[in-house]
């Protein structure tokens, strides 16, 4: 067998983004958040939060989540694929205020307001985290 190791990638064809910044059909600025997942099995949920800076300029996340939606809920539920959420219509985040944003993965079915053991995720980028539990790992778009 024959193998040609001197291939060069195509960047072209990789086209995957976690959260990417794009204009409605009206022309407002909307976030795209992709994040894969097994939607047979599980449930994903986007929380996201507000953040400051420190006084040595380092973010700091906010407890009390951004995202508000009709229910009461503190999570927006994903699809696999695109989701387009407009940040500054629906949940108060200006389109030049940073914010932290994790995502919350859960067996099919179950409550996520009342399930201990969701699996939170992040992607790679700028991370922002409090060690005292696990699940307090953020990633911040600015």
């Amino acid at each position: 067998m024959k193998v040609n190791l001197n291939q060069q990638l195509d960047r072209k064809n990789v086209n995957f983004e976690g959260i990417k910044p794009v204009k409605s059909d009206t022309g407002f600025k909307e976030y795209e958040f992709s994040f894969p997942f097994d939607d047979k099995e599980f449930d994903c949920y986007l929380e996201l939060y507000s953040v400051t800076t420190s006084n040595l300029d380092d973010y700091i996340v906010n407890e009390k989540s951004l995202a508000n939606v009709k229910d009461g809920s503190k999570l927006i539920k994903l699809t696999t694929g695109s989701n387009r959420l407009n940040l500054s219509r629906n949940y108060q985040i200006s389109n030049d205020e940073p914010f932290a944003y994790h995502y919350k993965l859960l067996p099919k079915g179950k409550d996520p307001d009342n399930y201990d053991d969701a699996v939170y995720a992040i992607e790679s980028g700028t991370i922002v985290y409090k060690r005292e539990k696990k699940h307090k790992k953020y990633n911040i778009y600015t």
